[in-house]
């Protein structure tokens, strides 16, 4: 009889689950484009997916950011790791700052367009838009760098200290 695995302890879910926010908040764009060109009977449909995408997004940014803060402390003994888990995790601290911000802002902007019926995104006052756009450019740029401070320490020091 087959059994099945073990669930793995929280701290090592991180590797699991790092990619969907990563991949979410990178095809989010596509379907707010499609959106954006998209007539105004569908428009307010791929709005509202956009936003739920978001939302998804979001909430496994919180999960991986937690299974990262997991494995962090875990690994507190390690100085040649240190810095770099360290410079991570604050570079992903300001992911989960501005995407956060970023989805608040774009449900602002549907709350508001779905309470004053209006057909465009563009009829609403500017700022909220435009910040949300200037929150989510912020986001995208900390979640390369964090990725990439994450490479680091998976493919780099992690395979040096161990020895593959």
């Amino acid at each position: 009889m087959t059994q099945l695995p073990p669930i793995p302890q929280w701290s090592s879910l991180h590797p699991l689950i790092v990619h969907f926010p990563i991949v979410l908040f990178m095809l989010l764009p596509l379907l707010l484009i499609a959106a954006a060109m998209s007539r105004k009977a569908t428009n307010h449909a791929r709005l509202v997916a956009a936003f739920v995408l978001m939302v998804l997004a979001t909430g496994f940014l919180y999960v991986t950011y937690f299974t990262g803060d997991a494995i962090s402390a875990a690994s507190e003994g390690e100085s040649t790791v240190s810095a770099v888990i360290n410079k991570h995790c604050s570079l992903a601290g300001y992911t989960v700052s501005a995407f956060t911000l970023s989805t608040t802002l774009f449900a602002v902007a549907l709350l508001v367009r779905t309470v004053l019926r209006l057909e465009d995104m563009r009829d609403l006052t500017p700022w909220i838009p435009i910040s949300f756009l200037v929150f989510y450019a912020l986001g995208v740029f900390w979640l390369v760098l964090t990725a990439h401070q994450g490479a680091i320490l998976a493919h780099e020091l992690l395979r040096s200290s161990t020895g593959y």
